[in-house]
Order: structure tokens, then sequence, then C-alpha cells
């Protein structure tokens, strides 16, 4: 089964049910991207790269780093989350959302972050990254909600106030 998510005039477009090594071809693309779940980017055989992710504006706005304890950097190259099978926590320990075929999901299944392979059209060129920051200690980790369907559009939260919630 092939679920297609479209967004705010139909700027993104992710496959949501795949299963690990599916094969997503996008028309506008000569590559193809191979997809895989989040359960794969702490595998301690490989080396994986980081993952660029964008907002809605289609601009790099944070990365997560697969091989840094699977931590989630802003492009200035502050520590914000981190990863927990599909979970995504502050490191205050406060659950933020889920990561979702490379997406990042707030609490409602709206799209925070997206990779650039998502996207029918081309993504912002990325400005070079901060100095990466040194992650703090992560706190006890708060329960994780029930997660909810995904949505069809766009989070309404700043990619800062999703990752650093007051």
């Amino acid at each position: 089964m092939t679920s297609w998510w479209t967004a705010a005039a139909g700027t993104i477009v992710v496959m949501a049910a795949l299963g690990n090594g599916s094969k997503l071809l996008m028309p506008t693309f000569v590559q193809e991207h191979r997809i895989s779940s989040s359960a794969q980017v702490h595998s301690p055989a490989k080396t994986m790269t980081d993952v660029a992710l964008y907002d809605s504006r289609r601009q790099a706005v944070a990365y997560l780093d697969p091989n840094d304890n699977r931590t989630v950097y802003l492009w200035s190259g502050e520590p914000v989350a981190y990863l927990v099978d599909e979970s995504i926590y502050g490191f205050n320990g406060k659950h933020l959302g889920w990561y979702e075929n490379g997406v990042i999901v707030d609490h409602d299944g709206n799209v925070v972050v997206s990779p650039a392979i998502a996207f029918r059209k081309p993504v912002q060129p990325a400005p070079a990254r901060g100095l990466k920051g040194v992650a703090p200690s992560k706190e006890t980790k708060e329960r994780t909600p029930v997660k909810p369907a995904l949505a069809s559009s766009w989070s309404d939260l700043s990619v800062r106030d999703f990752f650093l919630p007051e």
C-alpha cells in the first residue's frame, strides 16, 4: 500500500507506508533514494551520512547525525534532540514527535521537517553549517504519547519552537 502526503500547495510528497528497502523514485530526479526505517539509522555496523532536514520553505534548518547517538542538530550546530526508536526527545526529556520515513512529525501528526527528496520542487541551496555543539546530558524521558494519524499538512510550529519548547 502506498500513501502520499501533500501539503501547502503540493510542496511535499512523502511515501508514508513503505517497507524497509523500498525504493522511492521521483520523476524530477535522476537518482533513486532507498528508504530505510528509523531503526536502521542507528545500525552500529554502518557509517551513515547526516540527513539534512528542510522546513516548509524548503530551507535547510536541521540535520540528523546517525553516527552521533542519533542526535538532531539545528543547522547552526546546536544539538536539540535525539531519536529513540521512532520517537524524538529533547534533552530535557520531553517527547517532541516522531521520525517517520525520514520525516519528523509533531504530536498532531503534522510535518515539521523533511528530507530534500520528499519535495516536488528543488530545495534552497544549504548554507554552510555551524560548528557542531556538544550535546547536553539527557534527562529522564517522559512517557511516549499515542502516535497520531499522519496529517497532510505542515506543522504550525516553527522548527525552533518544535525542538526547543518553553
